[in-house]
């Protein structure tokens, strides 16, 4: 009857389309809400009980009297990502803090964060982190507090994050000064000591468990962040790991993908890209060949390079491209007619392709020249280079080409 949602809501970015689309249109086909509910509507009192319109649906009706402890049906907690904090968390407010329903689950909540009290002494703890990784002081005071007037000795918490900061700190190698999650530590070593028996977190698209190995009382720690999105390597995260300031040892028991196919998949990666994106490939070689087309042929490009460059120093190599490059480029501009079209053309593409949604329309448009003017330059490299290998196949006799009666001398040319 209890949903948690452990952040990220809307991915990537947190705009009203993402949520509506990519968040709230899932679980209301899973399961409707309530007849009565208005997506335009601001909660301004939470719960939003009794149910209006929807008798014997979730609830008692004849018992229920406002209050989530007379509520039967299901109810959604959340806690927000980074990626939901990318505004400010004002979408996350205005469709989590000032909604009622998440499709049939009632969100009864009123922060960014939350308690839910379980059965047999269990609690639920959904902690914010926002972008600093760590909870603010109104976050500490409200669970210390709870921790004191509703909490029995031998009760279990349930600590839920966005970030699974046990297996980032490892990886980025954090020293115990630079450590995440201070004021979070300090409440589990003062006013939750020996309470936490699991933490739960998510932000890395895949699942993984660790358990304590020296010291039993240890909580459990989970990833689970396969939430919809691509997946994260397992691989690249070692099996034992160090925790917190105290250094407790754990080792990871349990992963999906497993180690062997995270390695397998990102393998897969170096031609399963291109493979997929084959129409991508066919559009950009279209256009460096459009660049190129007025330049056929550049006869004695082989010739010129061995009399800048005769003992083939990689320096002078650079030189000689960037100087032939700079040239085509202004040529480009003074008499290719057909490769300006297509230089325009690529100008267009990058202009469109790139993304505008969260900048200024002049960075827009520099980000986006600067991305042409690298294709552009690329397409003038790769016919350096390929005019040069048909130059020197041809010069050192690798393929038998027609003599005319003539002989031109240091002059090798397929036009």
């Amino acid at each position: 009857r209890i949903l948690v949602i452990g952040g990220d809501l809307a991915y990537p970015d947190p705009t009203p389309e993402n949520y509506e689309k990519r968040f709230f249109r899932t679980f209301e086909d899973a399961m409707p809400p309530p007849p009565s509910f208005r997506k335009e509507h601001i909660s301004i009192q939470k719960p939003a009980l009794p149910v209006k319109g929807w008798e014997n649906k979730g609830s008692n009706s004849k018992r229920e009297t406002g209050t989530l402890e007379s509520y039967d049906g299901p109810c959604a907690f959340t806690i927000p990502g980074n990626h939901d904090w990318f505004d400010g968390l004002a979408t996350y407010t205005r469709y989590i803090l000032s909604r009622d329903w998440l499709g049939g689950w009632l969100m009864p909540q009123r922060t960014s964060y939350f308690a839910t009290k379980l059965p047999r002494g269990w609690w639920i703890f959904g902690l914010d982190l926002a972008l600093d990784n760590d909870i603010n002081i109104e976050q500490f005071e409200f669970f210390v507090k709870l921790a004191e007037r509703s909490m029995q000795p031998e009760d279990a918490v349930i600590i839920v994050t966005h970030v699974p900061s046990w297996v980032l700190s490892d990886y980025e190698k954090h020293s115990v000064e630079s450590l995440p999650e201070t004021n979070l530590r300090e409440l589990m070593r003062t006013h939750l000591n020996g309470k936490v028996k699991l933490r739960l977190a998510g932000d890395l698209h895949h699942y993984t468990r660790h358990m304590p190995t020296d010291c039993l009382d240890k909580p459990t720690l989970i990833v689970s962040g396969g939430g919809g999105a691509f997946s994260h390597p397992t691989h690249c995260f070692r099996d034992r790991i160090q925790v917190g300031d105290e250094k407790d040892n754990y080792e990871r028991v349990c992963a999906y993908p497993s180690a062997k196919v995270s390695r397998h998949l990102s393998y897969l990666n170096l031609w399963q890209f291109r493979w997929r994106n084959w129409r991508f490939d066919v559009l950009w070689a279209i256009c460096y060949f459009g660049i190129s087309t007025s330049f056929f042929p550049l006869c004695g490009v082989y010739d010129d390079y061995l009399e800048y460059n005769p003992d083939h120093r990689p320096l002078n190599l650079v030189t000689f491209v960037a100087s032939r490059v700079a040239t085509l480029l202004s040529q480009l501009f003074i008499s290719g007619r057909l490769s300006l079209v297509f230089s325009f053309v690529v100008i267009i593409l990058t202009y469109l392709f790139t993304d505008w949604s969260n900048v200024k329309t002049s960075t827009h448009l520099c980000w986006s020249l600067l991305h042409a003017l690298t294709h552009i330059c690329t397409a003038l490299t790769c016919l350096l280079f390929v005019e040069c290998m048909a130059e020197f196949v041809v010069s050192e006799g690798l393929v038998a080409v027609p003599r005319t009666n003539v002989d031109v001398p240091n002059q090798s040319c397929l036009g």
